[in-house]
């Protein structure tokens, strides 16, 4: 699933390569979204690990999956 380091962004570089990912993101959908690579069938909802890794007040678990 990826590695996960966040830090606060203070400078205007860190700043604009923020913003440059993101638009590289938009990009990404919008190409997507042109050339149909979205699937239309069957129906996920992308709800199955965020059954599993929280409490039942939708707060993160501590239990290791």
């Amino acid at each position: 699933m990826g590695y996960l380091h966040v830090t606060k962004l203070t400078s205007k570089k860190d700043k604009a390569n923020y913003i440059y990912q993101l638009t590289q993101d938009i990009n990404a959908l919008e190409l997507m979204l042109s050339e149909n690579m979205i699937e239309t069938a069957p129906i996920h909802i992308g709800a199955e690990q965020e059954f599993c890794i929280t409490t039942d007040e939708f707060l993160p678990n501590t239990n290791s999956l």
